[in-house]
């Protein structure tokens, strides 16, 4: 066949399509894995060479490559192929990525940009073309390209470069980089790598990707599922599946729980209702089921882990097996009140909204051409009242499931201690009655069945004073009687420090000084 090559914009509108857009390195690398995928290629090598003086961007895959004819239909911008893709719809993607990893975005009088692919299939020769960035930027799109058979091809470039990394099957593109963007890809690498993680997500399973640098240093990029959901306990995750229903404008989103199934009811053209229904069978009659969600959430935080810096509240959506957005999560607000942990769980749900590529599903999330630009603002209010509603409810049943399984139980109360029983009352001590064996009353006492009564002691002379020496003070008195003993123990030690302070005061011996230690020692003691 007869290749017409690149047809229609012009200068201007090249211009806007390429270098005025808001791509960044990582949609570049996105795009480009994509176009592999769809070409249901296994392996996709990405690598930075030198060749000529020069350096180069390499990305090689081993999927089914293209005819003349694919590649021909390749170049037309903006042709919508009629082949089923899972990543791709207007075919502009690939080409804009190609032109901004060239230095179209910022060319300067150096420019070239020159960008040679390879591909080859089982059904067809070898076919190629050569994009020079500077002829698209000066003259347009139209003319620009046009695809060869390798073996019809006279352009040095190509001939000398088809050699460099051979391979049966698949595609090959080498893009010239200019020393601006060769920096920047060296500097964000590690986030480029980061990003392809994330994005290709269960697509890796299928299509693996390695990156090798100049330096000779090797990245295996692996599938990682930000959900963690395979390793969460049961009682964390759910899956819910939300039917999308339609009738007009008004789109719909039932899903089951607790066997009834739920949804916010259209109000209006295109708004609903702000509270839940439950939706009938009957109810459904005149709306037309479009298509499924598969709404997966999970929670990855148990009582007792320590905070983490990121929130991770967020909304993951997934079109055929490859992420394509993230929004913010709906419970900012319990993350501020309640319980720490409960306020930990709001914090670490993450879910994601999962289905195949379909034309209408597309326009329910409003895919576009730049697929990492779907905002959350743009959803039909129904499907974000639904998310809000079912994160909410998802809230409430972790925390009881943390609060049921993983919070400790408390340690019980003791009783509390009975009341200390009131001390009994020191008996009185009774002085011994003086009694002489030799005195008649003793003698009747004995022999008389009624007590006698008692004789008054005879007051013992006092002594008389030194003529010498002035009277020594005063002893103290003792000290007051203390207040009644906290128990019978410490009521028993009082008497005994009492009936020493006696003994020693009777005792001339010790000086007064000593004694008035002896009476404060007591004092501080019975406080």
């Amino acid at each position: 066949m007869e290749a017409s090559g690149s047809k229609i914009c012009d200068v201007g509108i090249v211009r806007s399509l390429f270098k005025d857009n808001t791509f960044t390195l990582e949609d570049c690398f996105t795009e480009l894995y994509h176009n592999s995928d769809d070409a249901d290629a296994t392996n996709l090598n990405i690598s930075i060479i030198d060749y000529d003086e020069k350096k180069f961007l390499l990305f090689q895959d081993d999927g089914c490559g293209m005819t003349l004819e694919a590649l021909n239909n390749s170049l037309h911008l903006l042709h919508r192929s009629d082949v089923v893709k899972k990543h791709g719809k207007f075919n502009f993607g690939g080409k804009a990525s190609l032109l901004y990893l060239s230095g179209i975005k910022n060319p300067d009088v150096n420019y070239v940009g020159n960008i040679i692919l390879y591909s080859k299939s089982e059904s067809d020769n070898e076919v190629c073309y050569i994009m020079k960035g500077k002829d698209i930027y000066n003259n347009g799109w139209t003319n620009s390209v046009k695809p060869y058979y390798l073996h019809e091809n006279e352009n040095m470039i190509v001939n000398n470069m088809k050699d460099i990394h051979p391979n049966d099957k698949g595609t090959k593109i080498y893009i010239q980089l200019t020393e601006e963007m060769y920096n920047d890809i060296t500097y964000s690498l590690e986030n480029i790598m980061n990003y392809l993680n994330l994005h290709c997500f269960e697509r890796l399973n299928h299509c693996r990707i390695k990156f090798k640098s100049n330096e000779g240093t090797e990245i295996n990029i692996r599938h990682c599922d930000p959900l963690n959901y395979s390793d969460i306990t049961e009682g964390k995750k759910k899956i819910i599946m939300l039917n999308c229903y339609k009738k007009g404008n008004c789109v719909l989103f039932v899903f089951n729980q607790d066997n009834k199934n739920l949804g916010f009811k259209p109000h209006g053209a295109t708004k609903c209702k702000t509270e839940i229904e439950e939706i009938s069978t009957e109810y459904l009659q005149d709306f037309e089921h479009i298509g499924t969600f598969e709404y997966m959430i999970s929670c990855n935080y148990s009582y007792g882990d320590k905070p983490k810096k990121e929130n991770n509240n967020k909304i993951y959506v997934s079109r055929s097996g490859f992420i394509i957005n993230k929004y913010p999560g709906c419970l900012t607000k319990h993350q501020s009140q309640g319980d720490y942990h409960k306020r930990s769980v709001a914090a670490n749900i993450s879910s994601m909204l999962k289905y195949d590529s379909d034309d209408t599903l597309d326009d329910i999330i409003k895919v576009n051409m730049h697929k990492s630009d779907i905002k959350y603002a743009n959803l039909p209010k129904s499907l974000k009242n639904t998310l809000k509603y079912i994160q909410e409810a998802f809230w409430k049943d972790v925390c009881k499931y943390i609060d049921t399984n993983e919070v400790p139980t408390p340690d019980p109360v003791p009783d509390p201690p009975a009341p200390p029983t009131p001390p009994t009352p020191p008996t009185p001590v009774q002085p011994n009655p003086i009694s002489s064996d030799n005195s008649p009353s003793s003698s009747s006492s004995n022999e008389s069945s009624e007590p006698s009564p008692e004789p008054s002691p005879e007051p013992s002379p006092e002594p008389p004073s030194p003529p010498s020496p002035p009277s020594p003070p005063s002893p103290p008195s003792p000290p007051p009687s203390p207040p009644p003993p906290p128990n019978v123990e410490k009521q028993t030690i009082m008497n005994s420090i009492m009936e020493l302070y006696t003994k020693i005061d009777d005792m001339d011996e010790v000086p007064n000084n000593d004694l008035l230690i002896i009476y404060d020692c007591i004092c501080d003691y019975l406080q």
